[in-house]
């Protein structure tokens, strides 16, 4: 139940995704010819995170994920959302050629590290206390979980640009739950604004938009209230990358973040050791136009203004920067997607020397 006033919870509700089997001895690793079966579970070091399959119960579709041993709910903080699998015959082992996979009664093998393969076989996966799951050889990691977050950003993950002016630019995302039953992708982002990289935002899939925070003079500023002093933000930004990443400090308690299929960011944080959890919300929810207007706690996007038969033509020249506003790293098709769902965009260019940047123009009120 909520409570109005601080507008924070206790996770105190039956579980909806359930972890099964018993731990393998209580090991935290496996290497070649290990095999981690729906009936069994990997345990970090100190005994505080566990590794294995749940149940999306409406589905009946299998993940492989990571969650707090101690949490009643066992609700994932990591979810190899890419790779489900049809029933409780799959397995995760290191194949002959040192990568992960997973396999289910249709034998057909999924890699979980086919981001970063390799053709070593001497490699070893590991949960970690930090919650992070690794395949690493001889001391190096060749892949992380930490790499492909779900909707959880963990103390020590990074959210944002990697690679760039590369051929291999990627970058790191949160996106929601489908639902709080279902760990499939959902409908909102939280991410990095690549132009305005200092800015923390959350995109709807409908490309509205709403900022959560930014770094300002050395300290991160969450715009909604907030008075949490339970982690610290750190800011990078150099040639290669541009991220912000957070840890715990000043408590016991550990502290996480979720990008909620409501469209809400939440903080959590474990209040005792009996696993139990409490949340709250650091934005407002994103609201779609059906919920009404701005309430107090959500927003909506700006009512549409734009006329049928509306098109755009082709022009050669320049727009002034000062009436640029930068969008999302995307493609050209994208652009006009982005500026088409925002009735104040007036124009649009695309922009590629290296980077592919979607620029803009709107109205001003």
């Amino acid at each position: 139940m909520s409570n109005k006033k601080n507008n924070r919870v206790e996770l105190l509700l039956p579980p909806l995704a359930l972890f099964f089997g018993s731990s393998l001895g209580a090991i935290d690793t496996i290497g070649y010819k290990d095999l981690l079966t729906s009936n069994d579970t990997l345990v970090s070091g100190a005994g505080v995170f566990e590794l294995g399959f749940f149940n999306d119960v409406a589905s009946g579709i299998y993940y492989l994920g990571i969650s707090f041993k101690a949490d009643p709910s066992r609700r994932a903080v990591w979810v190899n959302r890419e790779n489900p699998m049809i029933d409780s015959s799959c397995t995760l082992q290191i194949r002959y050629d040192g990568n992960l996979v997973l396999i289910d009664r249709r034998q057909t093998p999924m890699i979980v590290n086919s981001g970063m393969l390799t053709t070593n076989v001497n490699t070893t996966a590991t949960l970690l206390d930090s919650r992070n799951f690794v395949l690493e050889q001889g001391g190096t990691i060749i892949w992380q979980s930490f790499d492909y977050p779900t909707d959880t950003y963990l103390p020590g993950m990074k959210v944002g640009w990697f690679g760039l002016h590369t051929d291999q630019s990627r970058i790191q995302v949160l996106v929601s739950w489908m639902s709080s039953q279902n760990p499939s992708r959902g409908s909102f982002t939280l991410a990095v604004d690549y132009d305005g990289s200092t800015k923390l935002g959350v995109w709807r899939q409908d490309i509205v938009r709403m900022d959560i925070g930014f770094w300002d003079r050395g300290s991160f500023r969450f715009i909604f209230a907030n008075t949490s002093d339970r982690y610290k933000f750190s800011y990078v930004s150099n040639g290669n990358e541009t991220y912000f990443t957070f840890n715990s400090e000043g408590t016991d308690a550990s502290t996480w973040f979720v990008m909620a299929s409501t469209g809400e960011l939440e903080e959590h944080y474990m209040v005792d050791a009996n696993g139990n959890i409490s949340f709250s919300s650091v934005s407002h929810q994103l609201c779609g136009d059906s919920q009404g207007g701005n309430s107090g706690t959500c927003l909506t996007s700006i009512p549409s203004s734009c006329k049928e038969g509306n098109d755009f033509s082709q022009v050669n020249g320049t727009m002034p920067s000062s009436a640029l506003v930068s969008t999302v790293l995307t493609g050209f098709g994208e652009c006009e997607a982005l500026c088409r769902g925002n009735c104040s965009c007036t124009a649009f260019m695309f922009r590629q020397d290296n980077q592919a940047v979607c620029r803009g123009t709107r109205t001003t009120h």
